[in-house]
């Protein structure tokens, strides 16, 4: 007890229990721009208590159970800010601050919906066909036709796009060794694990005069690129990494003693570009057997959500790529056509990983 006396010599006396002041504490709103399919940047809970005790807990839609999950934090006066980890990708969210124990929980309860683990369209390029290509309108005798390759399904319209009309040019002269003078750049064939796989190559076309040992007279040399057509398209996540696989085929000479191929991605919110993953592959030999490749994608704004993805992929990224005379290009049936042709790509299951 507590027995105290006053100025006249008054005493009083009793007992009394003291318990601490319960700590306060909140949660912020979930800023959507953080929400990611996988993670949540920057939830921060605050008490005049130690922040150091603070901790959140989650409540996935359908669920009866409060769990503590995967975060890191940092601790400033009064507040501690999480990143937290390993959630599901499309699933609503109940989010509370914790302090000490689950029992002390704030009132306020935040909610937010994880992104869409979302892949982009014909990534296994099953999808791709040709048809004949008019290059030579004959005045005499018959016209001539090569094949155009297009990375979509018949009769549909597709995401993907070649740049097979610079390589397919209008010829003149007659029809002899004509895949050397215009043959498509992109094309298909036999793939990794499905049944087809995009293959790009460089090559020399044009109206000249040759007997496949030579090219002389007007030309040009075209290197292959395939990449998603108008600038990207709708795409609403944002991926951790991009992953492929790849057979490489360098093409040199006594000027280049090794080729690089680019594959390149593109997150956007509009025209601002968020995220990039970027990576060149130098080749001196040939890469025969199916490699996988994996790029991290690099956010320069994490609170932006993106709005379109761009890829693109080139054999070479030199502007006037090597290209052999009369060599070997592969086609679909497993035999080979001959053309004046430079590095071939072929690349195959393009993935997008969400962390």
């Amino acid at each position: 007890g507590i027995k105290v006396t006053d100025g006249l010599g008054k005493t009083a006396d009793g007992r009394w229990e003291l318990a601490p002041r319960p700590a306060s504490k909140s949660i912020s709103p979930v800023d959507d721009g953080n929400v990611w399919a996988r993670r949540v940047y920057n939830v921060t809970m605050t008490t005049d208590g130690n922040p150091e005790y603070l901790y959140p807990l989650v409540k996935a839609e359908g669920s009866e159970e409060w769990v503590r999950p995967a975060f890191t934090g940092t601790v400033s006066e009064g507040s501690k800010t999480v990143t937290i980890t390993e959630l599901e990708p499309s699933t609503k969210y109940q989010i509370v601050a914790a302090y000490v124990d689950n029992a002390n929980i704030t009132e306020d309860v935040r909610e937010f919906t994880t992104e869409v683990e979302q892949q982009v369209g014909n990534a296994g390029f099953e999808d791709f066909y040709s048809e004949d290509y008019l290059v030579r309108d004959a005045l005499v005798g018959s016209d001539l036709y090569q094949k155009i390759y297009y990375p979509w399904a018949t009769g549909e319209s597709s995401i993907w796009d070649t740049n097979n009309t610079e390589s397919l040019v209008e010829l003149s002269w007659s029809n002899e060794n004509l895949n050397y003078r215009s043959i498509s750049v992109v094309s298909y064939v036999r793939g990794y694990k499905g049944d087809k796989a995009a293959q790009i190559i460089a090559a020399c076309v044009g109206n000249y005069n040759t007997s496949g040992t030579t090219a002389a007279g007007t030309r040009k040399t075209v290197g292959g690129k395939l990449y998603l057509k108008d600038g990207g398209c709708a795409f609403d996540s944002r991926p951790s990494k991009l992953t492929f696989y790849y057979k490489y085929l360098p093409r040199l000479d006594d000027s280049h003693s090794s080729d690089t191929f680019r594959v390149l991605l593109q997150l956007k919110n509009g025209e601002e570009v968020i995220g990039t993953a970027q990576s060149d592959y130098t080749y001196s030999q040939e890469v025969g057997d199916w490699t996988k490749a994996e790029v991290t994608v690099n956010y320069s704004n994490t609170t932006k959500k993106a709005t379109t993805v761009y890829i693109e992929i080139r054999q070479s990224i030199n502007d006037e790529p090597v290209y052999n005379i009369n060599v070997p290009v592969p086609i679909y049936d497993g035999s080979s056509i001959n053309a004046h042709a430079g590095s071939i790509l072929t690349i195959d299951d393009i993935e997008l990983i969400y962390e």
